[in-house]
């Protein structure tokens, strides 16, 4: 058995949906997609997927 003793990050990192973006800014999904289309927010694109960061 292999155990990991690297330190985890304190807040959860990564990519999110566009529903958990919508979520934690406060507005709706169609508003993300908005502010994305007008770079006021950033994106990354992941096939079909979109994705945001918590930044």
């Amino acid at each position: 058995m292999v155990t990991s003793t690297a330190p985890q990050p304190a807040e959860p990192t990564g990519l999110i949906t566009e529903k958990a973006a919508a979520q934690l800014l406060g507005v709706c999904e169609r508003t993300v997609w908005k502010l994305r289309n007008e770079n006021k927010i950033r994106c990354v694109k992941i096939g079909a997927a979109v994705c945001y960061t918590r930044e």
